[in-house]
């Protein structure tokens, strides 16, 4: 694909990647965010940011600061 169109859905992008059979890939868009999450807070970014950035109402992430 061309990196320069833009995307009409992450939905569909991740489609496109996954199809692709140079890519191989074999992930869920789960275990994108999961490690995103890992990530961010490995370099010390604030629960609450992290919350924002991923989509998350207050309340799951008092429960995600919980686990």
């Amino acid at each position: 694909t061309d990196p320069l169109t833009p995307v009409a859905s992450r939905k569909d992008a991740w489609e496109t990647a996954k199809g692709e059979q140079r890519a191989n890939v074999k992930a869920r868009w789960h275990d994108l965010r999961r490690t995103c999450c890992t990530r961010l807070l490995e370099q010390w970014v604030s629960l609450p940011i992290v919350g924002q950035i991923l989509g998350w109402a207050p309340s799951t992430t008092v429960r995600m600061a919980q686990r």
